[in-house]
Order: C-alpha cells, then structure tokens, then sequence
C-alpha cells in the first residue's frame, strides 16, 4: 500500500466514521470475526429461493415421515414470502390415527352398496385407511 488510504467505519452507536490510515497504522494485532453469511444477499428473491430449496432439501425425509409438514410450511411461508401469521394458511390437523371418526346413523344393513362396512369399535374401515394413506378425501356420506 502506498500513501494515505481512506475507510468508512461504524462507531458505537452506529454512525459512519471515516479513519484515515497508512502502512504504519496498519501494523499490529487485530481481532476480527467474520459472519458466515455476512455476503450473502438478504433480498425477497434469494430468500424465496433459500427457503424453496430447503423445501427441496427436506422432501426425502418428508416422505420417511421424519418431518413435521405443517411446520415445514409454515417456516417457508414466514421466512421465504414475509407472511405474518402463516398458521392462516395451514389446514387444521385431522384426526390422529386409532381416533374413532364418527359413524354416520345410516352405517351398516341400510347402508347403499358400495358403502364401506362397518369397521370394528375403535378401528377405522380399511378403505378410509388406505385412502388418507394416499392423501385422498374420503367420500362425504
């Protein structure tokens, strides 16, 4: 470095200063500490892709069961559109599975043809079973 250079830093309480400095001032120790990410850009459009591609990154343990959805979503609606309140947009969670769903009064001889059978107290028919399974909606009755 040759001459005088000039550089703009923060003071304690925020404001810019500007420090003139040459080799001489420039020797000694120093502590510094570097952010990770402290480059990176902080605009919508990188955070819509962060939060696209952690979408992407969680996909495979989604689909083992691993990961909670409803969360997942929630953090991508907040941090990766800027959405306030993201439980608005969340389906409520449905029955746990073992919870008896309620059997309608017409369930059983009457019931039309194609109707599911009867299910055991405290077990859901099989049908309904393999259709949440498949994240299908079960017929309305």
């Amino acid at each position: 470095m040759q001459g005088e250079q000039v550089a703009r830093v923060m003071g304690r309480d925020g404001e810019p200063l500007w420090v003139n400095f040459d080799r001489d001032y420039l020797q000694g120790d120093f502590d510094f500490e570097v952010a990770a990410g402290s480059t990176q850009p902080h605009n919508e459009s990188f955070k819509r892709q962060m939060a696209l591609q952690l979408v992407d990154a969680m996909a495979p343990f989604a689909g083992a069961g691993i990961i909670d959805m409803s969360k997942l979503a929630a953090h991508v609606l907040q941090f990766g559109f800027g959405v306030k309140n993201p439980d608005e947009f969340l389906a409520q969670p449905q029955q746990q599975a073992g919870a008896t769903p309620p059997v309608p009064a017409t369930a059983g001889a009457g019931a039309p043809m194609g109707a599911p059978a009867p299910a055991p107290e405290g077990q859901m028919p099989p049908e309904l079973m393999a259709m949440l399974e498949q994240g299908q909606q079960p017929p309305l009755a």
